[in-house]
């Protein structure tokens, strides 16, 4: 009990720092403006009694002060675990394709993520609320490059050369975002003025959209035609050609790597060279390859996962190494991995962690709750 209960004061404590989620921090400033505008009154009291040649007293002032800022700390605390669920567990998942982006020598991992915080029960079921952010991780450092709030309606379509492209249905907005600075790049004011066949045109349905390359997006439009938006040639052209290239989008997708039949293949070979493990997840595998990264349990309803590259010749484990599983089987919370370089970034209950890939040992930690990274050894 000693244990756990430093554990949530621990945890209480860091809610006390701005963490970068507009809406947590919000709430933490409204505390701080509350205790300023408390020892300004303290102050404005003590002038005036000077003022009158009241005696002041250095003890009682200290006292006075002591006393009320802890009465503040304690009333802010128990607002912070109301309002930003501090001391208290929360779940935090992917809510975006998640993105590589950014200079070839500073590239940046984006994703949008949702953090749900409980707030009681309703006819026998948990409720939460919810907050977004669009998070920007140096791959390098494992430092937060920029953040910016988001929206349960804001749908990241994927990266162009404009910047990363969101469509939000219920602020019928089309933007591009800057992946350096995370601000807006481009406005749909300034898209349809450079491609008129698009003004009074768009669509806000995230559906209608596709970016198939950074120089390349399809939408289907308001006038009922698929057009493609070629940013290099600086043009907008229309065909039913461009249907096919309006895949199916998916909120929280990862890129495997490889084809959907080449990951009916893998997994065939997986099943027949490593059946001995648990719950296996395919994370990468590269078109021809003779490897691939899994994600795997090692026993029944074990709190970690184990991430191997495995061979797909032979039953042979090249390397493993452990990630956090999610403490109670939160649905919602997915492991899924990005190959880049020779790192891989494992998402996984909350965090993501960079992993070399030759060796499998973890570079760093980065813990999307507090926005930090925790350095590893190995």
């Amino acid at each position: 009990m000693m244990i756990s209960g430093t554990m949530m004061m621990v945890n209480l404590l860091e809610n006390w720092r701005p963490v970068g989620w507009f809406n947590l921090d919000l709430a933490l400033y409204i505390i701080y403006a509350v205790i300023l505008a408390s020892l300004l009154l303290i102050l404005r009291l003590q002038i005036r009694r000077k003022r009158r040649n009241i005696p002041l007293h250095g003890k009682s002032l200290a006292a006075t002060i002591g006393v009320v800022l802890l009465i503040e700390f304690l009333a802010g605390s128990f607002f912070l675990v109301v309002f930003n669920a501090a001391g208290r567990s929360v779940s935090l998942e992917l809510d975006s394709p998640a993105l590589i982006a950014g200079e070839a020598e500073h590239p940046l991992f984006i994703s949008k993520m949702r953090m749900r915080i409980p707030n009681g029960h309703s006819n026998g079921i948990s409720t939460s609320i919810s907050h977004f952010e669009l998070i920007a991780v140096d791959v390098n450092t494992g430092q937060t490059a920029w953040q910016r709030k988001s929206y349960w309606q804001e749908y990241v379509i994927g990266h162009t050369s404009q910047g990363i492209l969101t469509v939000n249905p219920k602020k019928k907005k089309v933007q591009f975002i800057d992946p350096l600075t995370g601000k807006t790049a481009l406005s749909e004011k300034e898209l349809v003025a450079e491609f008129p066949d698009l003004a009074d045109n768009l669509s806000y349905s995230f559906t209608d959209y596709h970016a198939a390359s950074p120089d390349e997006l399809y939408l289907y439009a308001l006038d009922g035609s698929y057009y493609k938006v070629d940013f290099a040639g600086r043009k907008a052209t229309a065909s039913p050609e461009y249907k096919e290239f309006l895949k199916p989008f998916s909120a929280n997708k990862i890129a495997i790597g490889i084809s959907a039949e080449e990951v009916q293949a893998v997994g065939d070979q997986l099943k027949k060279l490593y059946p001995d493990l648990l719950e296996t997840v395919l994370l990468h595998a590269d078109s021809g390859g003779t490897t691939a990264l899994v994600g795997y349990h090692e026993k029944r309803n074990e709190k970690t996962w184990t991430i191997s590259l495995v061979s797909l010749k032979e039953h042979n484990l090249l390397w493993k190494s452990k990630v956090d599983d999610s403490a109670n089987g939160t649905p919602g919370v997915t492991l899924a991995a990005i190959k880049i370089g020779n790192a891989a970034l494992i998402l996984s209950n909350g965090k993501h962690y960079k992993l070399d890939w030759e060796t499998g040992k973890i570079v760093y930690e980065y813990l999307y709750r507090w926005n930090k990274t925790v350095k590893r050894n190995g």
